[in-house]
């Protein structure tokens, strides 16, 4: 199910605004897990428990290697707020900025199995809202700001300066936007649910040393360790959530010059172009989430010195490539 809604008015003879609503929902989603012969914990006040001591627990059935369970019984929401502010071209010079500030929400984000999202997990299947979270693809606001402007052409000049100056265009795309969620991890089976999952989840903590879950700017360090715990017991399976991090944001500008010369001796439509295009010209570094060091504790409980730490960007550095285009 969609549905969307939408304002538009004309400011000016050349500026226009656009606010829109854009929703959906979708019932009966399908989802897989591959340890539905796992022994079910015990639902307790402090969370759920498996057999003790860790790693106790059999199988429903030892006899199989693994059951996996298919059900269609997820579901997703979707909701955004989209803000467009359009200035028509006029004096050879056009823009255009738009905002969009958005929430995606599932338990589980991929059709397929294994799933293509980097940063997808999931716990427990035997109870929904374990796995209940932002999309593995959820970034939560989006600013896009992009121009194209004709330079002014020169007339009272040589024809020398005229045919220098005259007939370039420039433009650029101005990206900014939050990071990609992802979930803090135990590494290794350390609840012991004798499942084929290589992961638990630690315990969410609260404390002065907690007033944010991450650590911006640092990318040895990106999550606040403060802010988790390895469970007690160690049965206990962990309450952060999944998608519960926000991975870094990001910022990138591209931009591009070009200019087009006729060149009659082909045709009379025949052009000559030269291109200059710059991509993350203000060579920013954009970082990833510290995916595969999102595990905090290896399955004893020890800290690890990878948590947290990012190893990958999500955009190149400056790149500049020079082009030239003939079409006739």
């Amino acid at each position: 199910m969609q549905w969307n809604a939408s304002v538009q008015r004309s400011l000016t003879s050349h500026l226009a605004l656009l606010i829109a609503y854009a929703g959906s929902r979708g019932v009966h989603m399908f989802s897989v897990f591959n340890d539905a012969d796992i022994v079910v914990p015990a639902h307790t006040p402090q969370g759920y428990l498996f057999p003790s001591p860790v790693g106790s627990g059999t199988r429903l059935n030892p006899n199989v290697g693994a059951i996996r369970q298919l059900t269609w019984g997820d579901s997703a929401n979707y909701n955004s707020l989209q803000i467009r502010l359009q200035q028509k071209l006029g004096r050879g010079l056009q823009t255009q900025g738009s905002f969009t500030w958005q929430k995606s929400i599932d338990g589980y984000s991929s059709s397929v199995f294994p799933t293509q999202f980097q940063n997808s997990t999931s716990t427990l299947f035997i109870d929904r809202h374990l796995n209940r979270g932002p999309s593995d693809f959820n970034i939560g606001r989006v600013a896009v700001i992009n121009g194209l402007w004709e330079l002014p052409k020169l007339t009272h000049t040589s024809r020398f300066l005229k045919l220098l100056a005259n007939g370039w265009e420039m433009s650029g795309i101005f990206t900014v936007s939050d990071g990609l969620p992802f979930t803090p991890l135990i590494s290794g089976d350390a609840a012991g649910e004798n499942s084929s999952g290589t992961y638990d989840v630690p315990n969410r903590t609260v404390g002065p040393a907690c007033a944010h879950l991450t650590n911006p700017g640092n990318p040895s360090q990106y999550i606040n360790l403060a802010c988790y715990s390895f469970p007690v017991p160690a049965n206990l399976l962990g309450n952060a959530g999944r998608n519960s991090l926000i991975g870094p944001g990001l910022a990138e500008l591209n931009y591009s010059v070009h200019r087009s010369f006729p060149v009659r001796v082909f045709s009379e439509t025949a052009r000559f172009q030269f291109r200059a295009e710059m991509f993350n010209l203000t060579n920013r570094t954009n970082f990833e989430p510290p995916l595969p060091n999102n595990s905090l504790y290896n399955n004893k409980g020890a800290p690890l010195a990878t948590a947290g730490v990012i190893t990958s960007t999500a955009t190149t550095s400056r790149q500049i490539q020079l082009a030239l285009r003939l079409s006739w």
